[in-house]
């Protein structure tokens, strides 16, 4: 079950999947390396520290890629952030793209079925025939999760 970014407490396990969205290395001041990590999903945004191991994540995951992760949350200098103990990058099929990306509200076959009776009343016949182009194409109207009600 996805724990949200708004859901993560101080000193609770936290075993969920998140966007990175930076990735910055660093070194503390006794000289061990570490990464910092923004995370984020639907709620907000979180800082993520991986304190050890650091070699062994370190090229696993880049920036924009989707991670599941092991960790605990934790409060430094009054701020919440997530210590890493684990991460792992997964594939857009391991997740649901809901859980990192604003959703519409209203029922996308509607909104797709008034989008398509909007560019019918297009005066300019070029227009109005590249915009038929577009919602003909299924490739490009699935990438979007647009999907007629008649399909």
């Amino acid at each position: 079950m996805k724990t949200y970014i708004n859901e993560v407490k101080e000193n609770e396990n936290v075993d969920s999947f998140f966007l990175v969205k930076e990735k910055s290395s660093g070194i503390t001041r006794t000289g061990n390396a570490y990464l910092k990590l923004k995370l984020g999903d639907r709620t907000g945004e979180m800082e993520g520290r991986i304190w050890t191991s650091v070699e062994t994540f370190v090229n696993s995951f880049e920036r924009d890629d989707f991670v599941h992760i092991q960790g605990r949350g934790s409060s430094y200098q009054e701020h919440l952030q997530l210590n890493i103990s684990h991460i792992a990058r997964v594939g857009e099929e391991a997740i649901l793209l809901s859980d990192f990306f604003p959703m519409a509200r209203r029922d996308i076959d509607e909104m797709f079925q008034a989008l398509m009776e909007i560019s019918q009343q297009v005066k300019n016949q070029h227009l109005g025939q590249l915009l038929r182009r577009f919602w003909e194409d299924e490739p490009f109207v699935k990438r979007f999760k647009i999907v007629p009600a008649s399909k």
